[in-house]
C-alpha cells in the first residue's frame, strides 16, 4: 500500500510563521560621531595656569540590551588658540577614552539608572616649562543618568588611578566630576559638557566645559 504524506499542515504552519510580526531585536547598536567646542581652564601651584579655547572630535558607540546599556567613547582634542605666557604649562592637546555600563531601573519612556565605568586621559604639553611634557592616567567613574527619546543627562564622580608622566613622576589622585546633558531632535543632538580632573605631585587641575554636537547613526533608542 503506497504511503501518502499530507503536507497541508506544514504549509499552513510556514504561512502562519511568515505572516507573524517579527520579534523585536534583543539588542540595538548606535554610533554617534560628535564635535565639541569650549574652553579649558588650567591651574597649578604658584598661580601658574591659563584659560584657552579648545575643539575636539570623537565617536560614541552604544549597545542597548533591554535594560543594560554598554558605551564606548574615543575623543581627540586640542587648543584652538595660541599660547603666550602659559606656554609650557597648559596642555596643548590630548586624547580620551572611556567606557561605561548602565542599568535602567525602568525600561519605559524614561530610562533612569546608575552607571559605572573606566576611562583614560593623556595630556601633552609638547614643550614643558616644568615637571613633565606628557601626563597620563586612568580613572573610574560612577554616577546616574537618564535618557528619553528627546534628551539625556548624566552626572558622575571620577577618581584617577595609575597616573604617570614622561619624567617618571607618580601623581596622586584627587576626586573629579563629570556632567553632560542635552536635547535630541531626530538624529541630531545638542548638549553641554563639564569635566573636572585634578592630580597631585605633580599638581595639575584641568576643567573642560562647552558645547557638544552629535549625529546618531543606527536605530533610535527604543522607548
Amino acid at each position: 500500500m503506497p504511503l501518502s504524506l499530507d503536507v497541508r499542515p506544514m504549509i499552513l504552519a510556514l504561512a502562519t510563521l511568515a505572516a507573524a510580526p517579527a520579534a523585536p531585536a534583543a539588542a540595538q547598536l548606535t554610533v554617534e560621531p560628535f564635535f565639541k567646542g569650549g574652553t579649558m581652564a588650567w591651574d597649578q601651584l604658584a598661580s601658574i595656569g591659563g584659560h584657552k579655547s579648545l575643539v575636539g572630535t570623537g565617536l560614541v558607540g552604544t549597545l542597548s540590551l533591554r535594560r543594560v546599556g554598554i558605551g564606548l567613547e574615543a575623543e581627540r582634542w586640542w587648543l584652538s588658540e595660541g599660547l603666550d605666557d602659559d606656554a609650557g604649562y597648559i596642555p596643548r592637546d590630548g586624547h580620551h577614552f572611556r567606557s561605561h555600563v548602565q542599568y535602567a531601573l525602568a525600561d519605559r519612556s524614561v530610562r533612569l539608572g546608575p552607571f559605572a565605568g573606566v576611562g583614560y586621559h593623556r595630556w601633552y604639553r609638547r614643550a614643558a616649562a616644568v615637571d613633565w611634557e606628557s601626563l597620563r592616567f586612568f580613572y573610574a567613574w560612577v554616577g546616574v543618568g537618564a535618557e528619553t527619546e528627546g534628551g539625556y543627562i548624566r552626572a558622575a564622580f571620577a577618581t584617577p588611578f595609575g597616573g604617570s608622566t614622561d619624567t617618571h613622576l607618580t601623581p596622586r589622585r584627587k576626586l573629579g566630576f563629570i556632567s553632560e546633558g542635552g536635547l535630541r531632535a531626530r538624529r541630531l543632538s545638542l548638549g553641554l559638557f563639564y569635566q573636572h580632573f585634578g592630580l597631585q605631585d605633580p599638581d595639575a587641575k584641568a576643567v573642560q566645559a562647552g558645547v557638544l554636537i552629535g549625529y546618531r547613526l543606527g536605530p533610535r533608542p527604543r522607548r
